[in-house]
């Protein structure tokens, strides 16, 4: 009786395993293409790496490890500046005394948006 319980679910799981992985894998291709963001502007920092903003749900290190993925950033640019993605949000890294006074003395940046 066991044998046939194991036979049965094995069959099962056979003939629905497949077309279940298969529409799985193509809703997420789907979600994929859907998923676009807009391009960053032209006179915006280095963007990171790959491996720093995937493709759908951005930069994970910057919730994980805050201070390094900063600092991994700062020391990936030239001038210290850098640009992820967090979802479809674009954001910016700035560092340095003149960046800082840019967004702190600029009326077109706020506060509370930064």
């Amino acid at each position: 009786m066991l044998s046939l319980n194991n036979e049965l679910f094995q069959t099962l799981l056979s003939r629905f395993s497949t077309p279940a992985l298969v529409i799985v894998t193509l809703l997420f291709l789907l979600s994929l293409l859907s998923f676009r963001r807009p391009a960053p502007h032209p006179k915006a920092p280095k963007l990171l790496s790959i491996f720093d903003n995937y493709p759908v749900i951005g930069a994970v290190r910057f919730f994980t490890s805050r201070l390094a993925f900063f600092h991994d950033g700062m020391r990936a640019s030239t001038s210290g500046n850098f640009c992820f993605w967090v979802g479809k949000h674009f954001i910016v890294g700035l560092s340095g005394d003149e960046s800082r006074k840019v967004f702190f003395q600029s009326p077109d940046l706020g506060i509370a948006e930064g």
